[in-house]
């Protein structure tokens, strides 16, 4: 009898390694699923910086580039308002 209760419930085959075999798909599912969805992310970003008019954005916005005979002033920027355009 021990050795149909090590065949069944602690073996390779056994009941608690099915159980864990299946947390662990479980897992690797959901990270499949959030990678597919930060791959559709990157994708669209990737897709937004063939565009000209984005990338000077960015440039200017987030690298503080300026064209050559411009002016910059800056402006001090409620926190509240910076969070919001970092979220962004």
């Amino acid at each position: 009898r021990p050795f149909i209760f090590y065949l069944l419930v602690l073996s390779d085959f056994g009941i608690l390694r099915r159980w864990e075999l299946s947390r662990d798909a479980a897992a690797i599912e959901s990270s499949i699923d959030e990678l597919g969805v930060r791959g559709m992310a990157l994708e669209s970003r990737r897709g937004e910086l063939d565009d000209d008019a984005v990338l000077e954005r960015i440039a200017r916005e987030e690298y503080g580039m300026v064209r050559e005979g411009e002016h910059v002033y800056r402006l001090s920027v409620p926190d509240s308002t910076r969070e919001k355009r970092r979220k962004r």
